[in-house]
Formats: C-alpha cells, structure tokens, sequence
C-alpha cells in the first residue's frame, strides 16, 4: 500500500502536473514573447521539482520541534538540489555539476522569494544550448539559463535516471519510499496545526455543498473539472 501511495504521488505531481505543465508552457507560450514568454515561471518550476525529487534520494535528518518555542519538526536534507544536480543532470550536461550552489541560493530562492534572480543572472528561452544556456557572457562573466534547455535536461534526466532508481527494483527505491513517509509525517502535522493555528477565521468564507460527505477524490474532480460530480 505504501509503494504503491509513493507511485501514484511521482505518477499525479511529477509526470502529470510538473511536467506536464512545462511541456505545455513550453509548446503553448512562444519563446520570444519577452516579457510574458514564462521563463521564470519555468524555471522557479523546475527547481521545485529538482529539489523534491533530490530531497527523495538523499538522507534525512530529522530536527525535533520546540513546543515552548513554538518551533515544529522538521526534516532536513543536505543540499537536495545540488545533489539532483552532481548525480543527476550532470550525465547529461558535465557543467551541472557545478551549478547547484547557485541553482540553490541564487535562482531557487531568488525566484521563490521574490520572483527575480539574485545577482548577475539572465534567464531566458531565447536562443539555443551553445549560445544561451550554461554560458557566461561579457567582461562581467554573468551566467545565462535557458528556461527551455533546462527543462530538456530535467525532464531527461528524471525519465532516463531517477526515475529508474526510485522504480520496482531501483538502487534507491527503499530509501525514496522512507523519505516519502518521513515527508508525509511532517507535513500532517504543519498542516493539523495550521488549521488550528486558522481556528475560525475562515467562518465567512462561503461553503459550497456544505451537505455533501467529503470523499478523497473530490479534490481531484475539482482540479479536473472545477465543479464536484455528484450523484443524487
């Protein structure tokens, strides 16, 4: 039961949201469009998904909560992207092997905090893998990403890599599955104690089919379809 929970999770976030949002973006919103061609977008994207899938392969270490300090649990992994990208995308570009520092602290966190890079940074979808990705440029030597061979290389290294080791029978399938749980464990306890931190605070929001009895499947009807199928 739990491998197969661990599956369906890769199959649902990874495969049928992750990247198959990218792929969309990608064949839907023209590269040139500048701005609004979505290379931040893309790229803050793709560093989510290299920093879980990372965080699935490498060791846990568990940080105990503070109740008096009001500190929760958390979980820590040692540099997850910089690991995706030394084992991972470096088998399919060798220049990865020295990005994960700055793909950590300077585009990841850039993007997430405040959706711009920190420093010297271009990001882009214009142009090809020798002019524009893995690149400095001028005097200056400031790096170049480009958004649409990033996601190339990503995509290519989870189907042809990760997704082999964390698979029936994979090297790191076991380790994956624990660290999944692990993950599992601490984000039901911040989520029970959000909501409780929330009280009632959501009391004026409205209820929509405040009668209906709450089924696991319903989030996914309304993500597909924006309306719950129901049966009288």
């Amino acid at each position: 039961m739990i491998s197969n929970d661990f599956d369906s999770y890769i199959k649902k976030y990874i495969e049928d949201y992750l990247l198959t949002d990218l792929i969309n973006i990608k064949e839907k919103v023209p590269s040139a469009l500048h701005p609004g061609n979505a290379a931040y977008l893309m790229t803050g994207a793709i560093c989510s998904g290299i920093e879980f899938l990372g965080t699935l392969m490498t060791i846990l270490e568990v940080i105990p909560g503070c109740d008096e300090c009001k500190k929760p649990e958390q979980l820590r992994s040692k540099y997850p992207i910089d690991h995706y990208c030394n084992e991972y995308l470096s088998r399919i570009d060798i220049r990865y092997k020295k990005l994960g520092p700055v793909l950590r602290e300077l585009i990841r966190n850039g993007i997430a905090h405040s959706f711009a890079t920190k420093g010297k940074i271009g990001i882009t979808r214009i142009g090809d893998r020798e002019s524009t990705h893995l690149v400095r440029m001028t005097q200056e030597k400031f790096l170049i990403i480009n958004a649409n061979c990033l996601f190339a290389d990503f995509k290519k290294s989870y189907e042809s890599y990760v997704l082999p080791d964390i698979s029936k029978d994979g090297c790191l399938r076991t380790l994956a599955i624990e660290n999944y749980e692990q993950m599992k464990v601490v984000k039901s306890k911040e989520i029970d104690r959000t909501m409780q931190e929330m009280g009632d605070k959501l009391n004026d929001w409205p209820i929509v089919h405040e009668d209906v009895e709450y089924m696991s499947h319903m989030i996914d009807m309304i993500e597909e379809s924006g309306e719950l199928q129901l049966i009288s």
